[in-house]
């Protein structure tokens, strides 16, 4: 399937465009959001039995992410504005979590939120924007989003399988299986990018394993609403606490928080000399520390928010400190060089008068 989309890209002429915040070279297709979605959708209906029992919801599900991947699609040649991209997540995001029940209880999560349906309702749609968008944001690098989609397929298939819900553990697998397939063409140096119709599918399918982990996995590790909350949080807690620094900052400095920039982790990384593959292996280790984390039952809900978010705070200040004193190096290498170079040609001068 990747070598007809390479075709198609050549063909057609459809490669990312270069701008301030992209600093690949060569031309590198955008397809591969296409890909990704017809490899899941192939490998969905192949690997889940007739005979097994689908949710109530699946069709539901199934035309929820094939509307999200539309969105992402049109995106990628059509470049729309945020609010438009936001009404088309809220609806679709309504619809489903209408259809299928998946709202979470955020009273049971933190008392101080009243208990109301319709509250819980427009918090859990918000909470699936804010994983869509965490994913989109943190498709930056070469391989980043992908490896952390499959870090996230992984996990949530084991957790599906050892709780026999063979549903959605086929969804995780079929995801992964995609995403893997994917990765040997998106890997540094990448040949194709998955653009906002990968990150945008992915980011959805990965907000509805989490609400049903949350909502239905009940029967393991001494099941808290809480404890569940924090191990979903722990699957993807850089890109959601580093889409949440890059907003604030824009906020702050009176931006757009929707604007472009290159203050993400995976730019400040690469600014300080990480190569493209240690990127994507610091920032998988940030996220499997948090993961491993979340299982600690002695930490509440609260702290262990708090420990992650200090955790990935003390890493982004190292680096700032870091980049200045390289930068301050650089900066001083540079006038130590010029002055060395008008001393030398000033001696020349002596001697060739």
């Amino acid at each position: 399937m990747m070598p007809i989309a390479l075709k198609i890209i050549t063909k057609y002429n459809l490669y990312d465009k270069q701008d301030e915040r992209k600093n690949h070279k060569g031309k590198i297709g955008f397809l591969g959001g296409l890909v990704i979605f017809a490899s899941f959708y192939i490998s969905y209906g192949i690997c889940f039995p007739s005979s097994l029992i689908r949710p109530d919801f699946s069709h539901n599900l199934i035309m929820s992410l094939f509307a999200i991947f539309l969105l992402g699609f049109a995106d990628d040649f059509l470049n729309y504005n945020s609010n438009k991209k936001f009404l088309v997540q809220f609806l679709v995001s309504s619809i489903f979590i209408l259809k299928s029940g998946l709202t979470i209880n955020f009273n049971q999560i933190l008392p101080f939120i009243p208990a109301s349906l319709s509250l819980n309702l427009l918090l859990t749609i918000i909470f699936i924007s804010v994983i869509i968008n965490s994913i989109n944001l943190i498709d930056g690098a070469d391989g980043l989003a992908t490896s952390i989609g499959i870090f996230t397929g992984i996990v949530f298939s084991v957790i599906y399988l050892l709780n026999k819900d063979h549903y959605f553990a086929t969804l995780a697998l079929s995801l992964t299986g995609s995403l893997i397939g994917f990765l040997y063409y998106n890997k540094p140096n990448a040949k194709i990018f998955m653009g906002d119709s990968g990150s945008t599918f992915l980011g959805m399918l990965i907000s509805i394993f989490i609400l049903n982990f949350i909502n239905n996995i009940t029967n393991w590790n001494n099941y808290q609403i809480d404890q569940n909350f924090k191990i979903a949080f722990g699957v993807i807690s850089i890109p959601i606490l580093d889409m949440i620094r890059v907003m604030l900052t824009r906020i702050f400095k009176g931006k757009n928080p929707f604007s472009g920039d290159r203050n993400h982790l995976h730019h400040k990384l690469e600014e300080i000399g990480f190569n493209k593959l240690y990127v994507i292996i610091f920032i998988l280790s940030m996220n499997l520390l948090n993961f491993l984390i979340s299982f600690n039952n002695t930490q509440n809900l609260f702290f262990y928010l708090s420990t992650t978010t200090i955790i990935y705070a003390l890493i982004i200040l190292t680096i700032n400190v870091f980049k200045s004193a390289f930068v301050n190096e650089l900066n001083l290498y540079s006038i130590n060089k010029d002055k060395i170079g008008t001393e030398l040609s000033n001696n020349n001068e002596r001697i060739n008068n």
